[in-house]
């Protein structure tokens, strides 16, 4: 019984000194998955909507349907950049894969006045008004004045956190 002690007290102990030197070396523990997904919704509650709070300044209520249409995993790259229309604000750009492209353009076709909600981690990041078809699988977060770059540049980590989490 004490050999048995012994040897888990061992195990435990060379356990905790890798987590101690992994540590200590920069490796950190990884982050939890990150989930990114694309929902239609509306700002007004529909029947089997979902509702969520945006997180902006315009901190509205949309209400969004269960199913997602877009997940990371149509998602092939984001960057951020200086928007054109708005001085000081950031636009954060997704260009996404050929199934998501199709997706996109069909579902902005059909949908036109509905909103698209980006969601990440159950939060609400942005909810648009569909006002026209989106047929080159660009995606462009842009127009919203409080989007500098510092939350620009977190977007576009949270994204790819993302992206990461869907491989």
């Amino acid at each position: 019984m004490v050999f048995i002690n012994r040897k888990v007290n061992l195990s435990l102990l060379i356990l905790a000194f890798f987590f101690v030197a992994g540590c200590a070396s920069n490796n950190t523990i990884p982050p939890s998955p990150t989930k990114l997904e694309f929902k239609l919704g509306s700002f007004d509650e529909f029947s089997g909507s979902v509702s969520y709070r945006t997180n902006d300044e315009f901190d509205k209520v949309v209400y969004v349907n269960d199913k997602a249409v877009l997940t990371a995993s149509h998602i092939e790259s984001v960057d951020y950049t200086a928007s054109q229309f708005l001085p000081g604000a950031y636009d954060v750009v997704m260009e996404l894969d050929d199934v998501g492209t199709k997706i996109l353009a069909e579902i902005t076709t059909n949908h036109l006045g509905q909103v698209m909600a980006l969601i990440i981690n159950e939060q609400v990041v942005l909810a648009a008004t569909i006002y026209n078809p989106i047929m080159y699988g660009q995606f462009i977060i842009s127009g919203i004045e409080s989007l500098d770059k510092e939350k620009a540049k977190k977007l576009k980590k949270k994204i790819r956190r993302a992206m990461k989490s869907a491989d």
